[in-house]
C-alpha cells in the first residue's frame, strides 16, 4: 500500500513513523481502530486490512504535510566501507 502511494515510498514512511511515534492520540485512536476491527472481522482478514486503509492514508497525509513544512527528507544512505571493493 505505501509503495504505491508514493514513488518515494521511503520518505512517506519514514515521516509516517515518525509522526506516528510523536502522537499518542493517533497512536491510541489507531489500537482503538484495530480492535474494533479485530472483533469485526476476526474472520476475515483482507476487510480487517482494508479497515485501516483510511487511517493510514489519513496519517501519511499528515506526515507528508509535517515533511514538507518542517524540511524533513530522508537522510541519504551510508554505505559502510567494504574491503576488496576499492576500484582505484
Amino acid at each position: 500500500m505505501f509503495a504505491a502511494r508514493e514513488a518515494n515510498g521511503s520518505a512517506s514512511i519514514c515521516s509516517f513513523a515518525i509522526t506516528f511515534r510523536a502522537d499518542r492520540e493517533a497512536r491510541d485512536a489507531y489500537a482503538r481502530l484495530k480492535q474494533d476491527l479485530a472483533d469485526r472481522y476476526r474472520d476475515d482478514r483482507l476487510a480487517y486490512n482494508e479497515g485501516k486503509t483510511g487511517f493510514i492514508l489519513d496519517m501519511l497525509s499528515e506526515a507528508e504535510a509535517w515533511a514538507t513544512a518542517t524540511g524533513w527528507a530522508v537522510p541519504p544512505a551510508q554505505m559502510p566501507d567494504r574491503p576488496g571493493t576499492d576500484t582505484g
